[in-house]
């Protein structure tokens, strides 16, 4: 089972990558994918850690995106979570940027924590996620899905173990050709 995928995925890849590959003939050449656009929705996870119970989190997320050149997108998203555990509520604004690469994401982030009596935290943190498309009611918009792990460090008190958030967003896309 597992080759099969592995193959299965391999070949998928392959298919785009050929469809969106410059022809030899500048005139025949057909743009594969949007060349930017924007992606709003909700997101939902779970977090944990050594240093704080688990719980849920929730929040919403604003990303812009720009095609490199196919299949390498630049993305920079903002938005706001909330950590929901042991009566406590932060919210966190936050900044991300990264790369994507077909139907997986890598980024970086900073996060602010409005929570603690003693002023703003300072978080950073690394994302991984996988996208994956559900929906596509016209040309050029599109539901999909991300899973997605993210580790995150207070760097206001170093040193300390991170708090891992794995979740997933339900994204709406609209994707411009020009």
């Amino acid at each position: 089972m597992g080759n099969r995928l592995c193959v299965s995925l391999l070949m998928l890849v392959l298919s785009l990558c050929a469809i969106g590959s410059p022809s030899a003939d500048p005139s025949r050449r057909r743009p594969y994918g949007p060349k930017r656009g924007i992606t709003l929705g909700p997101s939902a996870g779970w977090i944990t850690g050594e240093e704080i119970d688990s719980g849920a989190t929730t929040g919403v997320d604003l990303t812009y995106f720009h095609k490199i050149r196919f299949p390498l997108y630049f993305w920079g998203s903002a938005g706001a979570r909330v950590w929901v555990w042991d009566q406590t509520v932060p919210v966190l604004p936050y900044v991300e940027t990264g790369l994507s690469l077909l139907l997986a994401s890598v980024g970086v982030g900073y996060a602010l924590g409005l929570h603690h009596p003693s002023g703003a935290i300072h978080h950073v943190s690394l994302i991984t996620g996988l996208n994956a498309p559900l929906w596509s009611p016209k040309k050029r918009h599109l539901f999909y899905l991300q899973a997605y792990y993210r580790p995150t460090w207070d760097v206001s008190h170093m040193p300390g173990s991170p708090v891992h958030e794995i979740g997933g967003y339900l994204k709406w896309c609209l994707g411009y050709m020009r």
